[in-house]
């Protein structure tokens, strides 16, 4: 089946969304905000630089916190929307409690303007791969609802199939708080560490 990908408008509302959690408004570069998700997408001359949805999901979380379309919250929405992007193609990813730590060490080593993408884009992918899982239940949804798309389907056409609607209002439900949730623990985290000082 052929990958989607997120519109524009998920991604700003996922941004949105995590920035009511905590953060401010406001843009580095708004083209760059649909310029993270051409660049995994990127063909040249039948070459296909990131191969398959794994690499691709690792070229999409590199591009959000690399390229830093956002004045804050660029970490938290390149986790968003890669845990989007994978869950759009069928899979599930656990966001799990060292994903900020993780995204931080991302964004610090791209920093350096000597760092290889195609190195950090493959450690991003070795990251990644135990933390992404093709559930039963989630499959068989996921490949019924797509079966009855046509062949050249978007995935605001997946959205439309009922049982993809609701698993997606779940997925975002549960995102959302799985986000709230580090957030607390990282705050408390914060002040133990002020307090031992």
């Amino acid at each position: 089946m052929e990958i989607l990908y997120p519109p524009l408008f998920f991604v700003e509302d996922f941004h949105n969304t995590l920035i009511q959690q905590r953060g401010s408004q406001g843009y580095v570069s708004k083209g760059m905000v649909g310029g993270c998700i051409e660049w995994a997408k990127t063909e040249v001359y039948n070459f296909i630089p990131f191969p398959g949805v794994l690499k691709r999901a690792a070229a999409m979380m590199y591009a959000y916190v690399t390229f830093h379309p956002f004045a804050d919250g660029n970490k938290r929405t390149a986790l968003m929307v890669t845990s989007f992007f994978l869950f759009i193609n069928g899979y599930s990813f656990e966001i799990t409690d060292d994903s900020p730590d993780f995204a931080l060490q991302v964004a610090k080593r791209c920093s350096d303007d000597r760092h290889n993408p195609t190195e950090e884009i493959e450690r991003i992918a070795t990251w990644l791969r135990p933390k992404i899982t093709r559930p039963v239940l989630t499959t068989s949804i996921y490949r019924r609802a797509r079966s009855r798309l046509s062949q050249n389907a978007g995935m605001m056409d997946l959205l439309k199939s009922s049982s993809w609607a609701t698993y997606y209002i779940l997925w975002r439900i549960e995102t959302t708080k799985r986000f709230r949730e580090l957030l607390i623990a990282r705050g408390k985290s914060n002040g133990s560490r002020s307090r031992q000082r």
